[in-house]
């Protein structure tokens, strides 16, 4: 019998490098013989989308609001595009892409997690101190249960003390532990256990597959750059106009600045399946996020990577660009102030480096799930 693995870990539905590393880990251990599904559960603090939450704590506004869009997902593929927009295409993408339990609170998850021989923690931010939610710790279990994490990241270098206690006791009882950093690892053995380091799930998945699943962004032309920015520094913008400009590419994305759409033409449904797409089909991904640089690598479209983090700051999350920086030598595409006059980075590189460091995820993770 296959074991029965829960995953738990960020699923943002806002988020398509979240989805992904998460579909990614899921679809991974799926093709290895492994029983995965993700586990449902949604941090208090980021609970807006009904559609998120277990029926039982909505309301009757809220209940006929999701049944009416969980209509619309029975025939999201042939429905017109007007009413596609009514739905986020997150939730399209987990219903035809992932096995996922039902949706959970910290009221019942333990209950749902009785059904599984592990439970993997990880990856993405999901122990960074700055946001920690104690699920993702695993220490609402009580019954036996083999925990273990994956490529779990705790964001940057330092730890507040008063935090310690509670890391120190819900690491006790996990049979083994995989960060996605080397600062990570540091911390982990700060506090007195042992870590290995591994890949984002993301990059345990060939270039083929990713582009089995894209789905095309409609009213999108050739060619365009894919600007793809979660923050709002206004130097990098300038930047990215100037480049494409020189380049005679049309400016087509997703900002957290709304105010970029004045010269940027904003993607009007972009799910992780469209945004797979946008990547592998762009003349060069401008961007801020890390998963679009491993989009990027893996899918061999040029790219440059604007560090979003001030380097001295305690919230810094540059550690895991540096990271996969050691991996692929990426640190010239790598933009502090200036894109660089650069041929396009040599992707031989990572096809030669990739192929050990899946091998080592793959032994990690055989090895220690039950």
């Amino acid at each position: 019998m296959a074991p029965k693995v829960g995953i738990l870990t960020w699923h943002d539905p806002t988020n398509c490098g979240s989805a992904l590393q998460a579909y990614a880990l899921h679809y991974y251990l799926r093709q290895n013989g492994i029983d995965a599904r993700i586990i449902r559960y949604v941090p208090q603090w980021c609970r807006g989308d009904y559609m998120q939450m277990p029926w039982r704590m909505l309301s009757l506004k809220q209940i006929i609001k999701r049944l009416f869009k969980e209509c619309l997902l029975l025939f999201y593929t042939i429905i017109p595009y007007s009413l596609q927009k009514k739905v986020s295409p997150f939730f399209p993408f987990y219903n035809q892409h992932c096995k996922m339990t039902e949706p959970c609170t910290e009221e019942n998850i333990e209950d749902i997690c009785k059904s599984f021989t592990t439970i993997i923690s990880g990856s993405d931010q999901i122990w960074n101190p700055n946001h920690i939610d104690p699920i993702f710790l695993q220490n609402f279990q009580t019954h036996p249960l083999n925990k273990i994490s994956y490529a779990a990241s705790l964001g940057g270098k330092t730890m507040p003390e008063e935090l310690i206690p509670l890391y120190k006791e819900s690491l006790k009882s996990f049979s083994a532990i995989s960060v996605r950093e080397n600062d990570g690892r540091e911390l982990i053995n700060q506090l007195g256990y042992s870590a290995a380091i591994h890949i984002d799930p993301t990059l345990l998945i060939d270039a083929s597959h990713y582009r089995a699943i894209a789905k095309p962004a409609l009213y999108i032309k050739k060619p365009f750059a894919f600007c793809y920015f979660l923050s709002t520094d206004q130097e990098y913008k300038m930047q990215v106009q100037e480049y494409v400009k020189k380049h005679h590419l049309e400016a087509i994305g997703f900002s957290a600045d709304h105010e970029d759409y004045i010269w940027m033409k904003k993607v009007d449904i972009m799910g992780p399946l469209e945004w797979l797409w946008l990547i592998d089909n762009a003349e060069v991904v401008l961007t801020n996020s890390y998963h679009a640089t491993i989009l990027s690598l893996i899918l061999h479209t040029p790219f440059f990577t604007f560090l979003r983090f001030d380097a001295r700051s305690k919230k810094s999350q540059n550690a895991r660009l540096e990271q996969l920086n050691s991996y692929f030598d990426i640190a010239d595409y790598l933009v502090d102030t200036k894109i660089p006059d650069l041929p396009v980075y040599p992707f031989s590189k990572f096809e030669e480096r990739l192929p050990d460091l899946q091998q080592k995820a793959n032994k990690y993770l055989m090895k220690n799930i039950e």
